[in-house]
């Protein structure tokens, strides 16, 4: 059995965003969190070895939290990875966009979890 750090060690992650239609000037390729919480490890997907990850959107609000967690997808399915990163996603910060010298909230912002047992 794999010991707590070494799962919270494995989980890897990313972060992207569309460009929302914005001119190229004012579009972020990708948004990159200053905080990432280590979701909890689907204690049945662990127990049988399973592996995958979820995709969740979110929108990152102007104090740069964020807001209205939406999981996108999930692989494998009914193995709870879905549901751990809906929780540790509500967690997320990131710096918040700024345009023009306003703060602007940020919607469809993708933040992928990647669990993965070594």
């Amino acid at each position: 059995m794999m010991s707590k750090i070494g799962i919270i060690l494995s989980l890897m992650a990313c972060t992207f965003t569309f460009a929302e239609d914005k001119p190229a000037d004012q579009a972020r390729p990708y948004y990159i969190p200053v905080y990432v919480p280590q979701p909890k490890y689907p204690r049945r997907a662990q127990m049988r070895g399973k592996q995958g990850y979820a995709v969740i959107a979110v929108t990152v609000t102007t104090s740069g939290a964020v807001r209205d967690p939406v999981l996108v997808e999930e692989f494998p399915e009914g193995w709870r990875f879905g549901r751990a990163a809906l929780k540790a996603a509500k967690k997320l910060k990131y710096n918040p966009r700024v345009i023009d010298g306003q703060v602007q909230e940020s919607t469809g912002v993708i933040y992928k979890f990647t669990f993965n047992l070594r």
